[in-house]
């Protein structure tokens, strides 16, 4: 909500989290290419490895198909196992980043 009890636009969320970036004095994730969509993905992995139900982590992500949130649990097992399909590990570099790049 915005200072005026207004709804935030995705263009502003987005400047909150860069500034949010910036502010955190991290390196590290200050290189990293950080999005709404990034953060969305992050929340439902950690929602996910702590066990919360994928029906459950569907309605949070407001997705009307679950086949669409199981691809969590696909990530988490690339994740597990250390390994991408085929030759596309990218050392460094998160499976959902990967994901969202093209990698696979």
């Amino acid at each position: 909500m915005s200072q005026h009890g207004r709804r935030l636009s995705g263009q502003m969320l987005l400047l909150r989290l860069k500034e949010l970036v910036r502010l955190s004095g991290d390196a590290e994730l200050q290189r990293k290419d950080v999005h709404l969509h990034t953060l969305r993905h992050s929340i439902a992995t950690h929602f996910l490895q702590n066990g919360m139900a994928l029906e459950r982590i569907r309605e949070f992500l407001g997705h009307t198909s679950l086949e669409s949130t199981q691809l969590y649990t696909h990530l988490l097992s690339l994740q597990h196992h250390g390994h991408a399909h085929g030759s596309q590990q990218v050392p460094g570099i998160p499976v959902t980043e990967r994901l969202q790049h093209g990698f696979y």
